[in-house]
């Protein structure tokens, strides 16, 4: 007797348990889906804004908006955040977590369009005076390419994100998108195919130690803002 209600208790018990647990593959609880839905409209407003700024600088550009490292980068935050909001619809409806290929496109377009927003504030709206922080936040596509999408993909991460890799592995996927539309446009530009089109990328213009030290500067910044973005968001062990 004494035996049996026991039992029942012990099972009743995990039952309980079982509820507060929000497994990683299986049925979430409430509160669990409100933070996915959120997390599913910001990556979606994300991406409609970095595509909407691609939408724009093309109406003003034409192909040559891909000399960019700003379009290049919401382009790619852009397929990046639609592939992982369309994993967290499948996490709603079916309990599947999303794949670590996923949460690592999400992570590097973090890590692209935080260096983007880096570089405008501190590099290329202070080269145009008083009004370079309006032109470059607030005009035309860059509303969307330097201050919405990043605004937006940088809030989603930090809110929902954890990345599965430690920081120095997730900060060498992180830097890779960097190193190579740097290698691209750096060949261009000595072909003279293309001009800059940033300042310190105009390698035939300034003399090679200055080259060398940008490219030292930038990319060290990359990835030690890669290994930063990362650490904040560690997946927990």
């Amino acid at each position: 007797m004494f035996s049996g209600a026991f039992l029942r208790r012990k099972e009743a018990e995990q039952n309980m348990d079982k509820t507060r647990i929000i497994p990683e593959d299986g049925q979430t609880d409430g509160a669990e889906k409100h933070k996915l839905i959120i997390a599913v409209v910001l990556n979606l407003a994300a991406a409609v804004f970095s595509a909407v700024g691609t939408a724009l600088s093309f109406q003003k550009n034409g192909m040559h908006m891909l000399a960019f490292y700003t379009v290049d980068s919401n382009i790619f935050a852009m397929l990046a955040c639609f592939v992982y909001a369309a994993f967290l619809v499948r996490r709603l409806t079916c309990g599947k977590k999303a794949p670590a290929f996923a949460v690592m496109l999400k992570y590097t377009a973090v890590c692209c369009l935080t260096f983007t927003f880096l570089v405008v504030i501190t590099v290329l709206a202070p080269m145009n005076g008083l009004q370079g922080y309006r032109m470059m936040l607030l005009s035309g596509e860059m509303l969307f390419h330097h201050l919405l999408s990043p605004g937006l993909t940088i809030l989603s991460y930090l809110l929902f994100d954890r990345v599965p890799y430690a920081p120095g592995k997730a900060a060498r996927c992180g830097l890779f998108p960097t190193i190579v539309y740097a290698a691209v446009i750096v060949l261009l530009n000595l072909m003279r195919i293309v001009t800059g089109p940033y300042p310190f990328l105009m390698v035939y213009r300034q003399p090679v130690g200055m080259s060398v030290l940008w490219s030292v500067l930038l990319l060290g910044g990359m990835y030690g803002l890669s290994w930063l973005i990362a650490r904040l968001r560690q997946q927990r062990r």
